[in-house]
């Protein structure tokens, strides 16, 4: 795991500072929302319905 708001975080791809893409190659929420968000929603294999 890494961590969002680590000063490493500008060498590592996954960094979820303001103004950079967005880790993951498909669309998503913003970076500083999609933490947790991110996890739930696009790693669940219900993310088409979301309707938990």
């Amino acid at each position: 795991m890494h961590t969002a708001l680590s000063t490493a975080g500008e060498e590592c791809a996954g960094s979820a500072r303001p103004g950079r893409p967005p880790w993951p190659p498909w669309p998503g929420p913003p970076a500083p929302a999609r933490s947790i968000f991110y996890h739930v929603t696009w790693t669940s294999p219900a993310r088409n319905t979301d309707t938990s």
